[in-house]
Formats: C-alpha cells, sequence, structure tokens
C-alpha cells in the first residue's frame, strides 16, 4: 500500500519538495493522524470544519473533481473567506499551514478517513 500511496502522490507533491526529507515529511499525514493544536485555526474553524464535512460527505464519486466543486460551491454558499476556509481545512486534516496540493490528498486519503479526522477535531 506504501508503494502505491507514494507513487499517486509523488507528481503532486514533486513542485513543492526540495528533498527527500521533505518528501517523507510531506506524505506522514497519509499515514498517520497528525497531531494539531486548535490555536493554529482559524476563529470560525468550527464552522468550516461542520461545512467541509457535511459537504464532503455527499460526494459519491470520490474524485479531485467532485471534492473541488463541492467545496468551493460550500464557501461560495456561505461566503466565507476562501482562504480561511481552506486553510481550516487543511490544518484538520494534515495538520499543518505547508502541505501539498489539499485535494489530491483528500482523494489519497479517501473519504472514510477524511470525514474521521474533520469528526475528531470537533
Amino acid at each position: 500500500e506504501f508503494n502505491k500511496l507514494a507513487i499517486s502522490t509523488a507528481q503532486a507533491i514533486q513542485p513543492r519538495v526540495g528533498t527527500i526529507l521533505e518528501y517523507d515529511e510531506f506524505i506522514k499525514p497519509l499515514f498517520e493522524e497528525p497531531k494539531i493544536g486548535r490555536d493554529i485555526l482559524g476563529e470560525k474553524f468550527k464552522e468550516h470544519l461542520l461545512t467541509a464535512r457535511h459537504a464532503l460527505g455527499e460526494i459519491k464519486n470520490w474524485d479531485k473533481d467532485q471534492i473541488d466543486a463541492i467545496l468551493e460551491k460550500s464557501v461560495k454558499e456561505k461566503n466565507y473567506n476562501t482562504a480561511d476556509f481552506f486553510m481550516d481545512l487543511r490544518i484538520a486534516i494534515l495538520g499543518s499551514k505547508v502541505t501539498p496540493p489539499l485535494t489530491d490528498m483528500i482523494v489519497q486519503l479517501e473519504k472514510k478517513e477524511v470525514l474521521k479526522r474533520l469528526s475528531n477535531i470537533l
């Protein structure tokens, strides 16, 4: 499973990685749920993550296009600040403000794991 996951994420994160050690840090959240201090989340993190959890829970076809579309729709409908919403989501799922492309990682983690991580931080 590691080889399949490592290969499938390599292209997505290659532009952001300088060394193999950085690669390891970027893919680590795919294998272990990160410990997250709520102090790095934004003021509206609960609202953002509840919205994201609901929206992602509705997706039947777990792919990048569907995930992008439903999250962007949710941000627009709720009139959220896009950067704040996606930063809270990034931190909640991947544990850091600096990560590979968020939706690429969400796809790799799979729906059940993403929803579990969102629920755990809420």
